[in-house]
């Protein structure tokens, strides 16, 4: 009977399919198919060149390598923009001293013209320094990225090397880190002094197992253009340091610098774990020379420094802490 009704308003609806022969309804026919073209293979992503600028770098097979990749990459242009800075900071310079000479020209004539150059004067000291921090900048970036690069690619157990005890020693790893600071040494010996006593501020007589100090380039390293000097102070310890250890340590280079005026470095703090003892540090001691700044105030300046922990395992291995890359052509 709904079979019957159903058909009935078939027939009923206008341009409805009537009946077949068989007194069934045939079925609507299909749309053509239209046969779909093979879609070719996607070429895999090209890696794209620091020059070209319309897209940002999306496929990368490791990520943590890629991003080194391409810090190695941004670090092979230093060297061409530190010269182009380089460039630009001289002829800078060279334009303040053409302001310089017309400023006395037109002092006592064209007081218009005098003005004119002495606020291009004022705009060129500024962009002079502007250019000083760029170079800066870019000195900061390039060792951090070799240091980084160092600490990639370097063998994470360090062995003690020979020697006649234990400053010996670790002077020998220090020389093998870098080639500059055993160059400084066979250059010129008096440089190091082993053991050292030296004044501070407050009069106070301090010793330290080595000391090694480059002096500053006067005048030009105090007005901050030439070298500022160097100083590396090493204290042995007979056991695991304490956080009174540390503190007196931390006290005693901050008086002397303050009569020396120059920024130390590194300062190293080495000592034996003879009693194997895990872990090495106590926690406090730890926290505190890897978060904290050790900041040295000498005067209208300040120095930040490097305060390093090393200790010499029962396995004949030194252990770093914080870790801090030797770079090969610089001083520890």
């Amino acid at each position: 009977m709904q079979r019957q009704q159903w058909q009935a308003s078939a027939q009923g609806h206008p341009g409805a399919p009537g009946p077949g022969p068989s007194g069934q309804s045939p079925a609507e026919p299909l749309p053509p198919v239209t046969p779909r073209r093979p879609v070719p293979a996607a070429a895999p992503p090209q890696p794209r060149s620091l020059d070209d600028r319309s897209g940002a770098l999306r496929a990368m097979e490791n990520p943590i390598s890629a991003t080194f990749d391409l810090a190695e990459s941004v670090n092979d242009r230093v060297p061409r923009i530190k010269k182009m800075v380089k460039y630009a900071s001289l002829f800078i310079g060279f334009s303040l001293l053409i302001e310089f000479i017309l400023i006395l020209v037109f002092l006592a004539g064209n007081i218009l013209l005098f003005l004119v150059f002495l606020a291009f004067f004022i705009v060129g000291l500024f962009s002079l320094y502007w250019m000083r921090q760029v170079g800066a900048f870019f000195d900061y970036f390039s060792s951090r990225h070799v240091a980084i690069k160092m600490m990639r690619e370097g063998d994470p157990v360090v062995h003690v090397p020979r020697g006649k005890d234990s400053l010996d020693r670790l002077l020998n790893h220090f020389k093998l880190a870098s080639p500059a600071f055993d160059n400084l040494l066979r250059q010129n010996p008096r440089a190091l002094t082993a053991p050292s006593i030296m004044k501070g501020a407050s009069r106070v007589d301090y010793s330290f197992d080595a000391y090694v100090t480059v002096p500053q380039a006067w005048p030009g390293g105090m007005l901050g253009l030439g070298n500022p000097g160097y100083a590396l102070y090493i204290k042995i310890l007979p056991a695991i340091p304490e956080m009174k250890d540390v503190r007196a340590v931390e006290n005693a280079v901050t008086d002397v610098v303050r009569v020396t005026g120059v920024a130390p470095g590194r300062v190293v703090i080495l000592a034996e774990n003879r009693e194997g003892r895990e872990p090495l540090l106590p926690q406090d001691v730890y926290d505190h020379v890897t978060t904290s700044r050790f900041v040295i105030p000498a005067g209208r300046q300040s120095f930040v420094c490097n305060l390093q922990v090393i200790t010499v395992d029962t396995d004949g291995t030194y252990d770093f802490v914080p870790m801090i890359s030797t770079l090969p052509e610089a001083l520890p």
